[in-house]
């Protein structure tokens, strides 16, 4: 005997099973309850549906802002890492220098204090 026959065997022994059994009747709430979630559902406004419900100008939109966003996140690690890579080149005397000048302003005052009280490079 194949898989073949197999499943057929198996799927004519569980329909005669199944067969015998009675029906069962749904609660009758449930189509009342069914119909008021779906309803419920289609009064949503778009931005809270699902993302491929979103109207094309929305979707299009999003995805730029996202990409926006992440290639900023890019650009600006990528800067930050060269500069401090041309201020590493610089020498090792200026490093320290320039990182604190970095936070010389007023609302970083803990940093600068950090950054002034310990010499990194020199």
């Amino acid at each position: 005997m194949n898989k073949h026959e197999a499943e057929q065997k198996l799927e004519q022994a569980l329909k005669q099973a199944f067969s015998g059994l009675p029906l069962r009747r749904a609660p009758g709430t449930l189509e009342a309850r069914v119909v008021s979630e779906l309803q419920r559902r289609a009064a949503l406004p778009w931005w809270r549906v699902s993302f491929a419900n979103w109207p094309v100008g929305a979707r299009v939109a999003f995805v730029l802002i996202c990409a926006a966003l992440v290639a900023a996140t890019i650009l600006g690690g990528a800067s930050a890492y060269l500069a401090e890579a041309v201020v590493y080149l610089r020498g090792p005397g200026r490093v320290a220098r320039c990182r604190a000048s970095l936070f010389d302003s007023p609302r970083s005052s803990p940093m600068n204090a950090i950054m002034s009280s310990t010499r990194i490079f020199g």
